[in-house]
């Protein structure tokens, strides 16, 4: 799931680079066999349509809407047929039974906190106090980016660390993030596990990468060190 997953956002920053039609087709095909996999892999069918509309500005809006249209027939056309085969043979379109709508409260999201912020700090010494220490984090960031921005902006440009392919990753994780919290309410769905957390992390690792590269070619001497660091 997480190899067609990462391989169908690798031929959709092909895409946005030249827009043609293999590595459109290419990344509708990824993401169809990413969701026969799991239905974990809905996140890509989600954030692709919606940067091929927005990352092209270039590009008639009707040409984009059509592209859009050509990826998710492709990537949920397969999916669609397993779910109808499903409905005619267990007479229910998914495994899971039902649905209920459970109430999100500050448990769920201390849990996400947990695991998310472990991937970096051991657990022990974050643990009931994630909303602090995420609290925390978020502000040393905001300062820390604040200020090495207003140092080198001359040296360096938003443009190139906000780009279509870092808004792919961005909204990646953010519709991992959003199955999850509507996932919850399927029955017999451990939907609670670390292991889902996976793709969000490894999106960050590649979108670090990417900003390093970009801090790496734009700064000086001491920011290169930082970056090494």
């Amino acid at each position: 799931c997480i190899t067609f997953s990462l391989l169908a956002l690798y031929f959709t920053l092909f895409y946005l680079k030249s827009p043609r039609w293999p590595p459109l087709l290419g990344s509708g095909l990824m993401a169809a066999l990413a969701c026969l996999t799991r239905y974990a892999a809905l996140p890509v069918v989600a954030v692709i349509p919606v940067i091929i509309v927005s990352g092209n500005s270039h590009q008639k809006l009707l040409v984009r809407l059509r592209d859009a249209a050509v990826f998710t027939s492709i990537s949920l056309l397969p999916l669609a047929g397993y779910i109808l085969r499903n409905a005619l043979i267990l007479g229910r379109p998914l495994y899971y039974p039902s649905y209920e709508a459970f109430p999100f409260g500050i448990d769920q999201v201390q849990w996400y906190l947990y695991y998310t912020l472990s991937w970096f700090i051991p657990g022990r010494l974050i643990h009931n106090r994630e909303i602090w220490v995420a609290l925390g984090i978020l502000v040393l960031l905001v300062g820390l980016g604040t200020t090495f921005w207003l140092r080198h902006r001359s040296q360096l440009k938003l443009r190139d660390f906000l780009t279509p392919g870092v808004g792919l990753l961005v909204g990646f994780t953010l519709f991992n993030y959003l199955m999850l919290y509507f996932a919850r309410g399927f029955t017999a769905l451990a939907v609670y596990n670390p292991r889902y957390l996976t793709p969000p992390l490894l999106v960050f690792w590649l979108a670090l990468s990417f900003w390093l590269d970009r801090l790496w070619r734009g700064a000086g001497r001491i920011a290169k060190g930082l970056v090494a660091l």
